[in-house]
């Protein structure tokens, strides 16, 4: 059984969240009420990650360290599942597991989020065990592990058998010595076309192999600072060994994507709301041309951060500042997509449509800027080329709101008041909370005949969420509904 609903998307992030006090409540709810004996529960936290946005209870004592304040706020979490478990005196027959799947990059090496490097900064995460007296009272392990481990450990100490092909070794057994770890992120590549990066660690060593090849001795500098693969050149071809030894000799091909990996379309889009699966942008450079992503580092925080800047209060610095990075780095999509975003805000439609037609250039599977393109074209007048653009938009991505909101409006002009209403329903349900979905959505199911529908539809959203007020305002302006007639005893 799953309880996976997250209703509410970050506007700065674009995912889909549920707070960690609202996911602690429902998982208490099912070890108090519906769990098996033996159980197995897995609580996911979302919380810890970037916008930051500190809760109550933790906002005052961490305002200035709003990662830390997250990380406190996950951390009450845990113990209020924790003392549950004390509570249903099951704390010494259950094996705790707390993880992560990355860290915070917070500015080291020019990454302030994850994904487009692999240092220790986001590489490193913690792992925490409980499993009462089984563990000896606590045992610090205190050489370098992998996420890889974690299976045939959890199965070593639930005395399960460990099936054969596992990678990984078990955590609770002596080590074997000269292990190396591994350790790789094709983010860049397949948001950027940017060059992927793979490591290896051995003993105290670490190399990264990229465009611009790394090498640190962690003992000496653990912040990764000093480069040493020009100067050790002799570590450097004993680790690019390994990397063969493990993973063959053509490296590029198998960090390069071949094909995109078979799931169903309601498990894709759920891992892309989260942000654990990414939509390949475009076509790959052949690996000599691909750019390094430490150097380009820098335009996308500019970039992201003229995003944020844009979304807070629009200025002619902001437009004047991309159009030159456009200028300067052509071949990077993000830049003309906020710019065709940004150029239609303002209407200079035409302006909107060259720069939403280089991101998709740039980006074919881009579906944003698809959306802004036809925006722009609906605007203009070229109905037909817009409804183009968002037919297959919303039927490959079901959860996007702005393809079913344009093109619920864009039937709505065109008279196709049923269709309108299905799609502007749709943009309703993803996201309540963007009011620009209300009158279109008013018009629409009135004209369709569909009163009932909508008023137990504003209902059940403001029931779900209580503070959108706009959903409260246009569902206290419906009619009335008329009473069901029920038939007498003697009619029947």
């Amino acid at each position: 059984m799953y309880d996976d609903e997250t209703p509410s998307k970050n506007r700065l992030s674009g995912a889909y969240e549920r707070r960690g006090d609202r996911t602690t409540d429902r998982a208490i709810r099912w070890l108090r009420e519906t769990r098996a004996d033996p159980f197995f529960l897995w609580v996911h936290y979302y919380d810890p990650h970037a916008p930051y946005q500190l809760p109550n209870s933790v906002a005052k004592a961490t305002q200035y360290n709003p990662y830390d304040g997250e990380i406190a706020f996950v951390d009450e979490q845990l113990g209020r599942l924790l003392e549950v478990l004390e509570d249903l005196e099951s704390a010494e027959e259950t094996l705790v597991v707390v993880v992560a799947d990355h860290g915070e990059g917070l500015g080291d090496h020019g990454e302030f989020s994850h994904g487009v490097l692999i240092h220790d900064a986001t590489l490193r995460i913690p792992l925490i065990m409980r499993a009462g007296r089984r563990l000896g009272g606590g045992v610090h392990i205190r050489r370098r592990v992998s996420q890889v481990d974690l299976v045939p450990t959890l199965l070593s100490l639930l005395g399960i058998p460990r099936p054969e092909g596992l990678d990984g070794v078990d955590l609770s057994r002596r080590a074997e010595g000269g292990r190396a770890i591994f350790a790789e992120t094709i983010h860049a590549l397949a948001k950027f076309g940017w060059a992927p990066l793979i490591a290896v660690y051995q003993g105290d060593h670490k190399l990264i192999r990229g465009p611009n090849p790394e090498l640190y001795d962690l003992s000496e500098d653990p912040l990764e600072l000093h480069n040493l693969y020009h100067a050790n050149r002799m570590q450097a071809s004993t680790m690019n060994g390994e990397l063969m030894r493990f993973f063959g000799r053509e490296l590029d091909a198998v960090l390069t994507l071949q094909a995109p990996l078979m799931m169903n379309a309601e498990d894709r889009l759920g891992l892309q709301a989260l942000g654990y699966a990414v939509e390949i942008d475009g076509t790959f450079a052949s690996a000599e041309s691909r750019l390094d992503p430490k150097e380009m580092l820098p335009v996308l925080n500019e970039v992201e951060a003229l995003a944020i800047e844009s979304s807070r209060q629009p200025g002619r610095k902001t437009l004047a500042r991309l159009e030159t990075i456009a200028r300067e780095w052509p071949d990077y999509a993000p830049t003309f997509r906020l710019l065709a975003r940004l150029y239609l805000e303002q209407g200079r439609l035409p302006e909107a449509e060259r720069a939403s037609r280089q991101a998709i250039r740039l980006a074919p599977g881009d579906s944003s800027a698809i959306v802004v393109l036809a925006q722009a074209l609906i605007r203009s007048g070229e109905i037909g080329e817009a409804r183009a653009l968002l037919q297959p938009v919303v039927a490959a991505d079901p959860e996007n709101f702005e393809g079913h909101y344009s093109f619920g409006v864009l039937l709505l002009n065109d008279g196709k008041v049923e269709e309108a209403a299905d799609h502007l329903v749709s943009a309703f349900k993803i996201d309540a909370g963007d009011p620009r979905t209300l009158e279109p959505l008013l018009l629409a199911m009135r004209a369709a005949g569909r009163p009932r529908e909508l008023r137990a539809l504003l209902a059940a959203r403001l029931d779900a969420d209580p503070s959108l007020a706009h959903v409260r305002g246009a569902l206290a302006q419906l009619p009335a509904a008329p009473p069901i007639a029920r038939r007498t005893g003697a009619e029947k």
